[in-house]
């Protein structure tokens, strides 16, 4: 019971961490997104000053237009990088899920065994709570990668 505990909040804290990652990723992959489109709309305005016939200098222009442009890939590369991160921690999430998962499933055909075995009425009850903790842990950790979006 208490082991389960143990297990349960360690399980909680790495998804409650995992998820706050997630949500600062995607904050700031949010703000990326904004400097991305107000730097495409500067470019927008250079290309337009650049066709219009105002007596503006040429050379300034496109040298602002370079600037902007080699800004907009950059934003663009860190804006990959964050989904890269996003992804990462979606397969970290679900890779911890398939290591905690898998030694509980593998309790529950023995807990079974266990309970159709000769027990006294205390030995049962409490096998039985044994068991349905471990299903519920289960349960738990599964829900967790499914809720975070890092099933597949």
């Amino acid at each position: 019971g208490l082991m389960a505990a143990v297990n349960a909040t360690r399980i909680r804290k790495n998804y409650l961490r995992e998820r706050k990652a997630r949500r600062e990723a995607e904050a700031l992959l949010g703000e990326r997104s904004i400097e991305l489109y107000r730097a495409g709309q500067q470019i927008k305005e250079v290309l337009h000053l650049l066709e219009s016939e105002q007596p503006l200098e040429t050379l300034e222009l496109k040298a602002a237009h370079h600037r902007l442009e080699k800004e907009l890939e950059a934003r663009k590369e860190s804006e990959r990088r964050i989904l890269e991160r996003l992804d990462t921690l979606a397969d970290g999430l679900e890779s911890q899920s398939t290591v905690l998962s898998k030694p509980l499933e593998g309790m529950l055909p023995y807990l079974a065994q266990l309970l159709d075995s000769e027990l006294d009425s205390q030995q049962s009850t409490d096998v039985l709570v044994l068991k349905q903790t471990v299903e519920n842990l289960v349960r738990l950790v599964k829900g967790m990668v499914e809720q975070s979006g890092g099933a597949t």
